[in-house]
């Protein structure tokens, strides 16, 4: 390979590791043409695009991006997976029936700066969905503050009641008075 292709690739690696957020490291054996179209398929649908590496080149631009610790996942045939959350990915490479057989392992993970292990990156595929988290949490947060809501509406219903039958009392006390 001549060095300016080498120079092409590299930098073409270093921009696109720079923009990821988040992204998977595949190791990938005997994989045939038609389990990969599947498997890029599978991906697209969560909106993720798989991109074969050249490990040399892509330890030096992870290098250059600040994400050196995720090159030691690139053992072997390699691949990237990103433009998706990483939870998404690890879920559909674990679905994958392809994962299962062995010919794709999940060997690494990047979530913004943080790199994760194959185990850690393999856990993420226990996580709930972005929305579902969301509103996990924000049911969370608002069970107490609802609770406290509805302790001071139940308060002002009392004291609302209490203040309507003093009122009537005195009503009944003053037509009374005026009756005899």
């Amino acid at each position: 390979m001549s060095k300016a292709l080498v120079r092409a690739m590299s930098r073409a690696y270093a921009d696109r590791f720079g923009r990821m957020e988040e992204c998977v490291v595949l190791g990938f054996e005997r994989l045939a043409a038609a389990d990969a179209a599947d498997l890029r398929g599978r991906l697209a649908a969560q909106r993720a695009r798989l991109f074969v590496l050249r490990n040399v080149l892509a330890r030096r631009a992870l290098e250059e991006t600040g994400r050196g610790a995720l090159g030691a996942a690139l053992e072997g045939p390699s691949a990237i997976v990103s433009d998706a959350e990483a939870v998404a990915i690890v879920r559909a490479v674990c679905a994958w029936p392809g994962h299962k057989a062995g010919k794709v392992r999940i060997a690494g993970a990047a979530l913004g700066r943080d790199v994760l292990s194959a185990a850690q990156a393999e856990a993420l595929a226990s996580l709930p969905d972005l929305p579902t988290m969301r509103s996990q949490v924000l049911a969370t947060v608002l069970g107490p503050a609802t609770a406290v809501l509805n302790l001071v509406e139940g308060t002002r219903r009392q004291a609302l009641h209490l203040v309507i039958g003093q009122l009537r009392k005195q009503e009944e006390g003053s037509g009374a008075a005026s009756a005899a």
